[in-house]
């Protein structure tokens, strides 16, 4: 098959050819004219695959340093839980360990009933025995300082919300 009759058939082939590797970056060439599509000469070619890998470096460097921010954060919340918890069992409560990621905690309360904690943008909730016929909603609205939402709060803003919370349980029926 000639180049022609090759690049006719959508054929992918790496622009960055010579300059690197760009996995998942692909051009489709044709040179029909019966289907109007658009063909690069090899300066365009080489130009693109160089913008291309450019690119590809910036999202590259990007990542490492989202990644390593991740990390750094991971390694804040684990130690700020680890200060924490001893707090909290010292009120009462037993908690599972907590999930990495958004504000989740689940265990049992000082009252001895099971509970999930969680939040979304700008609301948190306590159910105490989840998943029965028994299980109650307490709710509240969070506002945070930036546009952080409620679910990637710091553990000790967490706490505060959740004793908010059990507090207001308390004192109050839920809703409903």
């Amino acid at each position: 098959m000639d180049d022609e009759a090759q690049a006719a058939t959508g054929d992918q082939f790496d622009v960055g050819r010579g300059y690197g590797t760009v996995s998942g970056y692909y051009v489709l060439l044709s040179t029909s004219d019966e289907r109007q599509d658009w063909a690069l000469d090899p300066e365009e070619a080489e130009r693109l695959g160089r913008m291309l890998l450019d690119e590809a470096a910036t999202v590259r460097a990007l990542n490492r340093v989202q990644e390593a921010y991740k990390a750094e954060w991971r390694q804040v919340r684990e130690v700020e839980w680890a200060r924490l918890a001893p707090e909290l069992e010292a009120e009462g409560f037993d908690l599972d360990p907590p999930q990495a990621g958004a504000v989740y905690l689940s265990g049992r309360l000082p009252s001895g009933e099971p509970f999930e904690f969680a939040c979304d943008e700008h609301t948190c909730w306590l159910v105490t025995d989840p998943g029965t016929k028994a299980s109650r909603r307490w709710e509240t609205t969070v506002e945070l300082d930036g546009t952080r939402h409620a679910r990637w709060m710091l553990p000790y803003e967490a706490v505060e919300v959740l004793r908010q919370l059990v507090e207001r349980r308390g004192r109050q029926r839920p809703p409903g």
